[in-house]
């Protein structure tokens, strides 16, 4: 969005549209995703060369890590701006609290349900998309926003 369109958005509100002061924004959430989807997809194919039964577990690990982060993800990124500070902080709060419950149920409807099933598996693959996720949001939020403040 131009500096012109924020100036128009604002126009009449009395809020002055930020010109020097970086605002951080909502993280890429698409892309992160989609490299979490793929990383996945590549960790599980290659534990299926190993045990089918590692590489299940494997996929419905790393499938509760981004489902609970996708759902999270929806509700925290509803709201921005500072008129809309009891919606955000409500949206995170809704979101933070239905990420738990949905990790919880997940993973008890998938020991429940899914024979065999390799604990060590599906619990070090959850791990490692929860550590993806922050490693890419920080990646894209972090130094990708800083390359751009410096161009």
């Amino acid at each position: 969005m131009s500096a012109g369109n924020d100036e128009q958005r604002h126009a009449g509100s009395g809020v002055q549209p930020h010109k020097f002061i970086p605002v951080p924004g909502k993280p890429p959430l698409t892309k992160i995703f989609v490299i979490q989807i793929v990383l996945l997809m590549l960790v599980s194919a290659a534990l299926l060369l190993i045990d089918g039964t590692v590489a299940k577990s494997s996929m419905v690990g790393g499938a509760i890590a981004i489902g609970s982060n996708w759902f999270f993800a929806r509700w925290a990124f509803r709201y921005s701006g500072a008129r809309a500070a009891r919606q955000v902080a409500y949206s995170f709060y809704v979101g933070e609290t239905g990420k738990f419950l949905l990790t919880v149920i997940l993973f008890a409807a998938s020991f429940a349900v899914i024979r065999p099933l390799n604990t060590v598996s599906i619990f070090s693959t959850y791990l490692f998309m929860v550590l993806v996720n922050g490693v890419l949001s920080a990646w894209f939020c972090g130094i990708k926003g800083r390359q751009k403040k410096e161009s």
